[in-house]
């Protein structure tokens, strides 16, 4: 089945990118696939944020790469 458009969905997804959301975080929200959310996005002229660097840059076992890794992902 196809997911359909609303305005409601449109706005959510603007709403969503301007908050600073990931495309595949506001995909997990609206229930659609991260390059349905991401087309949608980019035929709109919107950008999405990307994965924060400190996570990539954290390396196993450092406790303050850690304990910031763990606040960016709210674990």
């Amino acid at each position: 089945m196809r997911f359909k458009w609303t305005e409601e969905k449109l706005a959510e997804l603007v709403s969503l990118a301007r908050a600073g959301f990931s495309s595949a975080a506001i995909a997990k929200r609206l229930g659609v696939s991260r390059s349905a959310a991401a087309h949608r996005g980019k035929r709109l002229g919107i950008s999405f944020s990307r994965k924060p660097k400190v996570i990539a840059k954290a390396e196993p076992g450092h406790r303050a790469a850690d304990e910031r890794s763990r606040q960016i992902l709210g674990w």
